[in-house]
């Protein structure tokens, strides 16, 4: 298992060659943004400045204004870090990746986690369903970003509590987010197919 660079936890980002959890990866990106947008603040007031002195020496001279010219204000676009997300059981091609926001791809984490442990713990079909619904909730083009962070949202409640001991399932609130997951699952084609092939076996692992 790969750790974070910064503090030991479980590694699940790359940033430049180093490998960052969740958490630090958000600080280095937040560190690096805002390293970035007092780069352009520089540039811009130094243009500024520039274009002032420029313009107050046209105004001490008998030439007609703006014969001095002036300096471009910079407009620079604040570039992004690129973060990789490792995952242990989860499969997601790198252009997703790049869409994903950081609720969505820490929620996927947390599924990963969850798959491995159904796994560990002689679950292999029901870690095998969420994989599978995991995957296509993220590669699917048929669902906005609000219906895909609501979805893994869900996934991620439910692996929870698969791995929980049956007398500490939350009976009722497992019922409302399968339900809840069916209803929007089944509103898209695709993702309705794969619903159909591993709900049963879903609701089977949860005791249902």
């Amino acid at each position: 298992m790969s750790l974070c660079f910064n503090c030991g936890n479980r590694a699940t980002y790359q940033i430049g060659q180093q490998l960052f959890c969740v958490d630090c990866a958000e600080k280095m990106s937040r560190i690096a943004e805002r390293q970035q947008q007092e780069q352009v603040l520089r540039s811009v007031q130094s243009a500024n400045m520039l274009n002032f002195l420029l313009e107050r020496a046209e105004g001490m001279s008998v030439g007609p204004p703006g014969f001095l010219g002036r300096i471009a204000v910079p407009q620079i676009a604040f570039p992004t870090v690129k973060r990789d997300i490792t995952l242990n059981s989860i499969n997601i091609d790198r252009s997703t990746i790049g869409v994903l926001n950081t609720g969505q791809m820490q929620g996927i984490e947390k599924i990963d986690v969850n798959i491995s442990r159904l796994s560990q713990a002689k679950q292999p079909e029901t870690a095998e369903a969420f994989r599978n619904l995991t995957e296509a909730i993220v590669s699917s083009g048929e669902i906005s970003e609000q219906q895909r962070s609501e979805l893994v949202e869900q996934l991620q409640e439910l692996s929870s509590q698969a791995l929980l001991p049956p007398t500490q399932r939350k009976p009722g609130i497992t019922r409302a987010v399968m339900t809840g997951l069916s209803s929007s699952l089944n509103t898209v084609s695709s993702l309705a197919t794969i619903w159909a092939t591993w709900g049963d076996t879903i609701r089977s692992g949860l005791g249902l």
